[in-house]
């Protein structure tokens, strides 16, 4: 019968991770460092992560998740286009500033080379509500007719 993986566990070693990949980078991101950080053993870990790609993959894709939920959230819904981009970056934004360590470890992995083609495609998956705002803002003249993706490099 399979364990039943505890989920304090799991966000202990996501946070470990995090800080350890904020403090040394990825070059110097070991498993064995996680656990001693997470305070599990070595073992425990591999019964939650295969390995550490899988493990960053799984942290982004997660916080990926959560700056989809911070910017689509129905509190963003306003009456204009102004008002609704509006409120869609000012939550970016302060979620940026109240979880720093969060978008150094995003902005890290995306530029790290260990970034899957699955983990970018279900991450772009969580953004389809954006894409559809964007253009039909394009649509009605509110935004300039241009690629989405530069603005959502600006947004996000």
């Amino acid at each position: 019968m399979a364990r039943i993986k505890d989920e304090t566990k799991i966000a202990d070693i996501k946070r470990a991770a995090i800080s350890i990949v904020n403090q040394r980078g990825f070059n110097g991101f070991k498993m064995a460092d996680v656990a001693k950080e997470a305070g599990i053993a070595t073992g425990t870990l591999y019964i939650y992560y295969k390995d550490k790609d899988e493990l960053v993959n799984n942290i982004y894709l997660d916080l990926k998740t959560e700056i989809a939920s911070v910017i689509l959230s129905e509190e963003n819904k306003g009456v204009t286009f102004y008002e609704s981009f509006r409120k869609m970056w000012f939550s970016y934004t302060f979620f940026c500033l109240e979880m720093p360590e969060k978008m150094m470890f995003v902005e890290q992995f995306y530029n790290s080379g260990l970034l899957k083609e699955e983990t970018v495609e279900i991450g772009e998956k969580l953004f389809i509500p954006l894409d559809y705002f964007l253009n039909e803002s394009k649509q009605q003249g509110f935004i300039r007719d241009c690629d989405i993706k530069l603005i959502k490099a600006q947004l996000l």
